[in-house]
């Protein structure tokens, strides 16, 4: 048992098996919302995650295109990149102004 859990309080074999079942159930129901989502990048690399199998696999265009809150971030992510740079300075707003 952990020193974690040993300092909160007795740690018994009955509680570690309660904490290991709410992960189990939690990514569980983590793997079936990317499922039921379409996130099926991020459902399989859980997958492999919890098998013990690793790896990383890279989000194709076709899977991104369908999630427009991945699109939004990105053109905002390089809104900020190009903001902060002397070359964006210059397009988008004046020295000084954030």
């Amino acid at each position: 048992m952990s020193d974690t859990l040993d300092a909160a309080g007795p740690a018994d074999a009955d509680m570690a098996a309660g904490l290991l079942d709410a992960a189990r159930n939690f990514f569980s129901l983590t793997e079936r919302g990317f499922d039921f989502f379409g996130y099926d990048t991020a459902a399989e690399n859980l997958r492999r995650y919890r098998s013990g199998q690793g790896g990383l696999e890279e989000y194709s265009n076709r899977e991104i295109e369908r999630h427009p809150a991945l699109l939004e971030a990105e053109d905002t992510s390089r809104t900020r990149f190009e903001s902060f740079t002397f070359t964006g300075r210059t397009k988008v707003a004046p020295l000084g102004v954030v």
